[in-house]
C-alpha cells in the first residue's frame, strides 16, 4: 500500500494533524485545543500540555493510516520560548508572542538593526535569564514535541536570519552564553530521526516511522502554497497574521521585515500582525456570546464597506508599527452600529493590514505577481472577498486550505524521495478557487485605507499615554 506522510502542527490556541498521500490528497485531519488559559492571562503555557495535547492527536489516529504512515513532520507557531534542560526538562512556561513582559524593548532593538523575529525572542530572555537557576536550552514547540517523539534535542530551522528567534552570536554578543544554549540546527525537510521505542509503543507506530525536520508554520505555509518563486505572496491567518513576499529584490520596506529567502538569490519580505483572527474571536466569546462559525454566518450578505474601522491592536502590534502600547480601537461607531457590522469591521481590518503591507512593499520597489491566502481565514468566503476587494487583486485559494499542514507533507517527501523541494511543491499544489475584486468596493475601500492608516499615528499618544496611568493607584497627576 502506498505511504503516507503525516504534519503536527502547533498552534497558539490548537494543535492539529494532517494525513496526505504522495498525490495530494487529504484523507484525514484532527485537532484539539490546548486545554491552558495561556492567552487571555499570562501569555505562557505549560510545555507538558502541548505534549499531551499532541499526544492525544497522535492516539486517535485511525490504525489504517499508522500502519502506513511512513513519516511524521512536526511544525508550529512562534516565536515562543521553551526553555528545557539538558535532559530536555522543562526550565519554565513556554512564552508565548503574546507574553507582554519584555515588549517595550522590541522597537529599541530594531532601532539598533536587529531583525524583528529576533528582537522578539531576545527581549524575552533579557528577563527570562533572571528567572532561571541552570543554563536553559532553546526550543520552540514543534522542537520540545521533536525532543519527546525522538530524543534529540535540536532546532528545526534555516540557519539564517528571520526564521529562529534567537542565534549563537546574538547571545555571545550579550554575553548570555551562560543562561542560554542554543542545540544543533537541523534544516527543515531532512531526516530527523526515527521514533523512540517509547513514543513508537505509546502510540502504536512503528519504529521506523520517520520524524522529518519540520519549520516555523509560515515556512510550511510558503512551500504549501507555492510561494516559493519571485512575485508570489502568501497571506496566512490564523490567530495571528503573517504576510510573506517571496522576491529577488533585496529592499527594505519601512515597519517590515526582510531577511534571506531559503532558496538562494530571494528575499522573504514579511508583516507579521499580532491579533487578527484573535482578535475576531475574542468578539464571538466577549461580545456576541457566540460561537465564531454561526457569528461569521450571519456576517454573510451585510453591506461592505461597512462605515466602521477597527485597528486590531488588542495585544499591542508587530508590522509595521512595534509598538507594545498599541490598543484596539472600533472608530466610526452610531446608534446604528450593531454586532453584525462590527463584526466585518473586523474582518475588513485584517484586509487593510494586509494591503497597508502591500503597499510599503511596492512603495521600495517589489513587484507581486500573485497572492495566494490560507490559513482558518481561508475557510471564509465572506472574510476572502473582502480581501480581494481591499487589494483590488484577485486572490487564490489552494484547493488545500491549511497549507501549513500540506507544507509540512511535502517536507516529509523531499526527506523520503531526496526530490527537490520546489519541484514538489509545484507540481502538487494546485488552486482550488479565485477570489476576484467588485471594483466599486474597491474604490470605496482605497479611501477608507488612507483612513485606516491615519488612526494608528493619530492615536499613538493617547497610547503612551494611557500606558503611563497607573490604574490600581489612581491618575498620574495624583502622584508625588
Amino acid at each position: 500500500m502506498a505511504d503516507l506522510f503525516g504534519t503536527i502542527d502547533i498552534g497558539s490556541t490548537n494543535c492539529k494533524i494532517g494525513i496526505f498521500d504522495e498525490e495530494a490528497n487529504f484523507l484525514y485531519r484532527d485537532d484539539s485545543p490546548i486545554s491552558s488559559q495561556l492567552l487571555r492571562r499570562s501569555g505562557t503555557i505549560d510545555p507538558f500540555e502541548i505534549w499531551e495535547t499532541v499526544s492525544g492527536l497522535l492516539g486517535r489516529l485511525p490504525e489504517r493510516i499508522k500502519r502506513r504512515l511512513r513519516a511524521l513532520c512536526v511544525i508550529g507557531q512562534g516565536p515562543t520560548v521553551v526553555p528545557v534542560d539538558r535532559s530536555g526538562q522543562p526550565l519554565y512556561r513556554a512564552i508565548t508572542w503574546l507574553d507582554g513582559r519584555g515588549k517595550e524593548r522590541i522597537p529599541v532593538l530594531i532601532d539598533q538593526g536587529v531583525d524583528p523575529q529576533l528582537a522578539a525572542g531576545l527581549s524575552a530572555l533579557e528577563w527570562l535569564k533572571e528567572e532561571l537557576s541552570e543554563q536553559a536550552v532553546l526550543l520552540q514547540p514543534a522542537d520540545y514535541v521533536a525532543y519527546r517523539l525522538t530524543g534529540r534535542l535540536a532546532n528545526m530551522s534555516f540557519p539564517f536570519v528571520g526564521y529562529l528567534p534567537w542565534s549563537r552570536q546574538a547571545l555571545e554578543e550579550r554575553e548570555w552564553s551562560h543562561a542560554f544554549l542554543v542545540p544543533e540546527i537541523v534544516e527543515p525537510g531532512s531526516l530527523f530521526s526515527n521514533l523512540t521505542q517509547e513514543a513508537a509503543d505509546r502510540f502504536n507506530l512503528s519504529p521506523q516511522t520517520l520524524l522529518v525536520a519540520g519549520a516555523p508554520d509560515f515556512v510550511a505555509a510558503l512551500v504549501g502554497t507555492g510561494t516559493i518563486e519571485d512575485g508570489s505572496l502568501c497571506d496566512r491567518g490564523g490567530s495571528s497574521q503573517g504576510v510573506t513576499l517571496c522576491s529577488k529584490s533585496e529592499v527594505f520596506p519601512p515597519g517590515l521585515m526582510t531577511t534571506p529567502f531559503f532558496k538562494p538569490g530571494l528575499w522573504k519580505i514579511s508583516a507579521i500582525m499580532n491579533t487578527t483572527g484573535i482578535a475576531l474571536e475574542w468578539f464571538c466569546r466577549k461580545v456576541t456570546g457566540q460561537p465564531l462559525e454561526l457569528t461569521l454566518e450571519q456576517a454573510v450578505g451585510c453591506a461592505t464597506p461597512t462605515k466602521i474601522l477597527f485597528l486590531p491592536y488588542l495585544s499591542g502590534e508587530r508590522s509595521p508599527h512595534w509598538d507594545s502600547k498599541a490598543k484596539g480601537v472600533f472608530w466610526g461607531l452610531t446608534l446604528d452600529s450593531d454586532a453584525r457590522r462590527m463584526t466585518v469591521a473586523i474582518l475588513e481590518s485584517v484586509g487593510y493590514a494586509i494591503a497597508d503591507a502591500i503597499e510599503r512593499m511596492e512603495n521600495a520597489g517589489c513587484v507581486i505577481k500573485r497572492i495566494r491566502t490560507t490559513g482558518k481565514q481561508a475557510l471564509s468566503p465572506i472574510w476572502t472577498q473582502i480581501k480581494s476587494d481591499i487589494l483590488g487583486r484577485p486572490v487564490e485559494v489552494p484547493e488545500i486550505r491549511e497549507s501549513e499542514l500540506w507544507g509540512g507533507a511535502l517536507f516529509s517527501m523531499k526527506a523520503v524521495s531526496n526530490r527537490d523541494l520546489t519541484f514538489l511543491s509545484h507540481e502538487k499544489t494546485r488552486v482550488g478557487q479565485t477570489y476576484y475584486p467588485d471594483s466599486k468596493k474597491h474604490l470605496l475601500y482605497k479611501e477608507l485605507l488612507s483612513m485606516f492608516q491615519s488612526l494608528y499615528p493619530a492615536n499613538k499618544p493617547l497610547f503612551a499615554q494611557w500606558a503611563r496611568i497607573d490604574f490600581a493607584r489612581g491618575p498620574t497627576t495624583q502622584r508625588d
